[in-house]
């Protein structure tokens, strides 16, 4: 199955991937030899002037011996100190050294390697897509390439995972302090474990993540023994012992400030790179610097509830909406968790997002088949209420971020929907709907590309992405620009 979608803006990644990452111990112990080398690269440079120069003496001496007739015999000298018979020898012999079969010219290039290099490449015109799949007890985090000239769409190169991903997020800022300000491609991974997991789309044989933002410590820690004890008897001997001693399972040492249960949701800050946030089932919501992988704020506003959902505002970058399973969604300002506007679902949250095109307003998809829609200005009431799937989840809601009025669900019912919303407080309406042939539908979304406006890509059960091209539809395109 599939289970997280999510589309690369162009450009992102590197056109020719890396096939390894050197970590910053790696790096530095390489920055480390090679000073070394160069030290000693001086030393026996400084060696070798020295030879010369003796060298140059000695052959003064000689010199004057030859001028004197003295003869010098070099028939004991091994073959390759025997100066004079150097003219003796074939001429087709010299550079032979060089030319043997254990000798790479370091000037003629690895076919292979270029080879692989080619097929490798990210032309301009692919789309990518990151897809989180798992089939039996295999799981992926997968970098899908789309050619929207010929429909083609293959996987570049996938990333092999611990656990079962549940959630995944684009990103362009390092989990590094190294050079906060360089931008990559990354994407941050949320799992049934409680550590996220961060890792480098531009490495294809990546082993482990560029870092993980909390999860368990190595080790674990060792919890009391229990069963029978051996006791001393009244008379000073031993009891026979009855059993072995018995050791409970070790408790997991966690990371400070981490999450304790399954990531369920998270959502990249585009305005405040470094800022990452995530939604758990341990009822709680962290934001995450990503540059030193700290949390720096934990708000628990949900209650006892699994938080769902987590989404920043598309233009505030302090406000952050949240969904869960108290059948409610609240939107916060991060700096402070205090103040928190609630509002009302039908059902536990499934997934919520922000209009692009109308900052105020807020959708949220329940798993009652329902999706409303919150003027966050106006707490009274949902501005619309539509029964978008029924008897499935609407598991996911997204709009398109370069078609004002078009938002699109996706549900468990297998269907894609496609809604026109126009005029605040109207009801939207439906314009299309196509069953995407993948099974159950968890995960979807739209292109980020301006040129490529009516892509949109999901995912589901039978573990295949789906592409459609939207515009196909006739008169679709044009009824949303003549709106």
């Amino acid at each position: 199955m599939i289970c997280a979608v999510s589309f690369i803006p162009s450009g992102s990644c590197r056109r020719d991937p890396l096939r390894y990452e050197l970590s910053p111990e790696e790096a530095e112990a390489l920055r480390l030899a090679a000073e070394a080398k160069e030290e000693f690269a001086d030393d026996s440079r400084a060696e070798a002037l020295e030879t010369v120069e003796n060298e140059g003496e000695e052959n003064e001496d000689i010199e004057e011996d030859d001028a004197e007739g003295i003869d010098h015999d070099t028939s004991e000298l091994p073959p390759e100190l025997r100066m004079d018979e150097y003219d003796d020898q074939d001429e087709t012999m010299l550079g032979a050294a060089f030319k043997g079969d254990n000798i790479e010219d370091p000037l003629v290039g690895d076919d292979d390697e270029g080879s692989d290099q080619e097929e490798n490449r990210i032309e301009s015109g692919d789309m990518l897509i990151i897809s989180a799949r798992t089939d039996d007890d295999q799981s992926l985090l997968e970098l899908n390439c789309y050619d929207p000239e010929n429909g083609n769409m293959w996987v570049h190169h996938d990333i092999a995972l611990a656990a079962f991903p549940l959630a995944i997020s684009f990103m362009d800022c390092a989990p590094r302090t190294i050079d906060p300000g360089s931008a990559g491609a990354f994407v941050a991974v949320g799992t049934f474990k409680p550590g996220i997991e961060i890792w480098n789309l531009d490495v294809i044989d990546a082993l482990e993540p560029s870092a993980v933002l909390g999860g368990e410590i190595d080790g674990g820690m060792s919890a009391a023994n229990y069963g029978p004890q051996q006791q001393p008897s009244s008379g000073g001997k031993k009891r026979k012992k009855k059993g072995k001693k018995k050791k409970a399972p070790s408790a997991p040492v966690m990371v400070p400030d981490s999450h304790t249960d399954a990531v369920l949701a998270l959502d990249w800050n585009r305005h405040q790179r470094q800022m990452l946030a995530s939604a758990s089932a341990d009822t709680t919501v962290k934001m995450w610097d990503v540059t030193s992988q700290q949390c720096f704020h934990t708000c628990r506003h949900h209650g006892v509830d699994k938080v769902a959902a987590v989404r920043w505002h598309s233009t505030e970058a302090s406000v952050l909406a949240t969904g869960a399973y108290d059948k409610s969604v609240a939107v916060l300002d991060v700096r402070s968790c205090e103040k928190v506007t609630r509002f009302a679902m039908t059902a536990d949250l499934e997934d919520i997002a922000w209009d692009p095109h109308n900052p105020a307003l807020l959708v949220a998809a329940a798993e009652d088949g329902m999706v409303r829609c919150f003027d966050v200005r106006n707490t009274a009431q949902p501005l619309w209420s539509l029964q978008a799937h029924r008897e499935e989840a609407a598991s996911t809601v997204c709009f398109a971020p370069h078609i004002p009025g078009l938002v699109a669900t996706a549900s468990t019912d297998k269907t894609v929907k496609l809604w026109r919303t126009t005029g605040e407080g109207a009801v939207p309406t439906l314009v299309s709907s196509k069953e995407m042939a993948v099974g159950k539908l968890f995960s979807m979304g739209w292109s980020t590309e301006a040129s490529q406006p009516w892509t949109l890509a999901c995912g589901g059960s039978k573990g295949q992405l789906a592409i459609w091209e939207a515009d196909e539809q006739a008169g679709l395109a044009e009824s949303f620009q003549q709106s």
